[in-house]
């Protein structure tokens, strides 16, 4: 029994592989949308991404459509994050079970807050403000194929904006989850996220005139428009494995590690160790760059990595509020150059 789970690890191992190293195949391309690549919640930033392979959370909702099968029930979560230079992140997710397949909702804001706007002329400022905000909806399927594989799929309407200019477009999220018996539950876990077609800005901002006065050969203002460069969303492959190497019924302690590969990326190690108390407590201890824990602070930014550091978090069951199991986040990630990110989160079980 053992060899032969051991011999289906390899082979799905083998087929994950394959398939991210068919889907990425032109790394450290230019790509747009970077808010797709922000931990969306609190407990993914706690283990620094390295959540492709792990089972049962809400959150997977974001970042391995198929873990959320194993939820079991209806529950929904709230995230925020002051971001960067007064940018604000939010996420919201909601499951619904059914007996072989669960149905989910998400969403992620962006918000910028009002940017003073400025030009080449007027460079103290216009006396106007605009904002660069953009926005994920998500609609997610996960279905149990058997009682060790789970499949799932997730389609995002994404809507970018920047002052006078915006852009729509789709994109999927295909993830697989294997299960196994051995080696503390193990877990294998495969994602590709934000795969879709290419997009441009279009918008009153690209719409500009050429006066009379400026050729004399015209008889009147002409009106132009500017297209503006197709740009490829943040495509990238995750393959995650999990599992808990002490579990004791009441308290178990889990290992978390991924190995990520996008387009506009090297690939990145990330790794995360998790203690649990039962259904009472989590607490979380991660890094979000292997290759530059190893080498050092000083070698990072030759790495192609992140620039994220160590993360840890926590969380929290607060009990039952108007019969509701409540849960409480929190998350910390460092930074090299810029300020940590402080995330807050709720979760209500139905």
């Amino acid at each position: 029994m053992i060899l032969r789970n051991l011999f289906q690890c390899k082979r799905v191992l083998s087929i994950f592989l394959i398939l991210g190293f068919c889907s990425i195949s032109f790394v450290n391309a230019g790509a747009g949308a970077q808010f797709l690549q922000i931990f969306p919640a609190v407990h993914i930033a706690g283990l620094g991404g390295a959540f492709t392979a792990y089972d049962g959370n809400i959150e997977s909702i974001f970042w391995n459509p198929s873990s959320i099968m194993s939820v079991g029930y209806r529950m929904a979560m709230f995230n925020n994050a002051n971001y960067f230079a007064g940018v604000r992140h939010a996420s919201f997710a909601f499951l619904q079970p059914f007996e072989n397949n669960t149905l989910g909702i998400s969403f992620i804001a962006l918000l910028s807050g009002e940017i003073e706007e400025t030009t080449e002329i007027e460079d103290e400022g216009t006396g106007h403000t605009f904002t660069a905000n953009d926005y994920a909806f998500g609609l997610t399927y996960s279905r149990a194929m058997t009682d060790k594989f789970n499949a799932g799929i997730t389609i995002k309407l994404l809507n970018l904006n920047l002052a006078k200019v915006s852009a729509t477009t789709i994109s999927f999220d295909f993830g697989a989850l294997y299960k196994m018996k051995i080696l503390g539950n193990l877990r294998i876990g495969f994602a590709i996220r934000n795969y879709g077609p290419d997009f441009r800005y279009k918008g009153e901002g690209l719409i500009g005139y050429t006066k009379k006065s400026d050729n004399p050969f015209a008889e009147e203002d002409v009106k132009y428009e500017l297209v503006s460069a197709s740009t490829p969303l943040p495509m990238s492959f995750h393959l995650g494995i999990a599992s808990d190497i002490y579990n004791s019924g009441f308290s178990k302690i889990s290992l978390c590690f991924d190995i990520t590969n996008g387009i506009d990326q090297k690939e990145n190690f990330l790794f995360g160790i998790e203690y649990c108390i039962s259904d009472f407590l989590y607490i979380d201890i991660s890094h979000s760059n292997l290759k530059a824990l190893s080498c050092g602070w000083r070698n990072y930014s030759s790495l192609g990595g992140n620039m994220r550091g160590a993360n840890w978090g926590a969380g929290i069951n607060l009990g039952k509020f108007f019969d509701k199991i409540f849960w409480f986040g929190y998350s910390f990630e460092s930074h090299r150059y810029l300020p940590p990110v402080q995330r807050y989160g709720v979760k209500l079980k139905f």
